[in-house]
């Protein structure tokens, strides 16, 4: 059964892209994958992910500047949190993802997929999925007004 919850993964590593990508749809997620950081920004923009994994050494933008500029232009349809993925593993990299919005930092030499799969679950519950109600909330206010008529 499909959650309808949407995850943008940011990753240039092909390999690691490809299997956040499958397990994520494995469970049930519907997945947009983008191979740096420029192509990423783009997607996000658009807005209505539940969840952003992003990694934070890619080429042509890396995941500080991703953070910075989704800040500075936010996207009109609001996104869920922030997942960093890195193998920076912490100092100074990690206390910057944190305070331009991330709400997690995990290192990915530490990591197996099916804690990807967890944190993502975790970061959709605990965020309320507010991409997704919000939709819902457009899609019921319009359905009521309809009723009223």
């Amino acid at each position: 059964m499909a959650n309808d919850l949407r995850v943008l993964v940011v990753e240039d590593d092909q390999f690691t892209r490809e299997m956040y990508v499958t397990i994520l749809e494995k469970s049930s997620f519907s997945v947009t994958a983008t191979a740096h950081g420029a192509a990423g920004l783009s997607e996000a923009q658009k807005g209505g992910f539940d969840v952003i994994l992003l990694d934070l050494m890619m080429p042509q933008m890396d995941g500080l500047t991703f953070l910075k500029k989704l800040k500075e232009f936010p996207p009109t349809k609001i996104n869920g949190p922030i997942i960093v993925l890195s193998n920076l593993a912490y100092g100074e990299a990690k206390e910057e993802a944190l305070k331009l919005g991330a709400i997690d930092f995990l290192v990915k030499a530490d990591m197996e997929p099916k804690e990807v799969v967890a944190a993502v679950t975790e970061a959709t519950a605990s965020s309320g999925n507010k991409g997704k109600l919000e939709d819902d909330k457009e899609a019921t206010d319009k359905d009521e007004g309809e009723d009223i008529i």
